[in-house]
């Protein structure tokens, strides 16, 4: 293997992690969006990670905003997720993470 091609490739795989790692940087903890809900069917939108939440914000063309909440946060054992149409207002919230659609 050239020296060229091997700079290639290191730089392809950093590139790489750090797009993988992007999404983390642009989400909110401790933090929930309020008002502005999109409902969806049943009580919650039902996600086992903050992950999972902003993949069904990107599946609603309306929505701009979510917030996860952990198991606990409001005394259920679920962890679920809140999508919004505007992520204007918001408030402090021990236990949610909070992102935009993308990032």
């Amino acid at each position: 293997m050239n020296q060229v091609t091997y700079v290639l490739i290191v730089v392809s795989l950093a590139l790489c992690h750090s797009a993988q790692a992007a999404p983390r940087q642009c989400t909110i903890g401790d933090f929930a969006y309020g008002g502005s809900e999109i409902l969806v069917s049943g009580m919650h939108n039902s996600k086992n990670s903050w992950e999972e939440c902003q993949v069904s914000c990107q599946a609603i063309t309306a929505c701009t905003n979510w917030s996860w909440f952990s198991p606990d946060v409001d005394g259920t054992s679920q962890s679920y997720c809140t999508l919004h149409f505007s992520g204007s207002q918001g408030l402090p919230l021990p236990g949610v993470i909070s992102g935009p659609r993308t990032c």
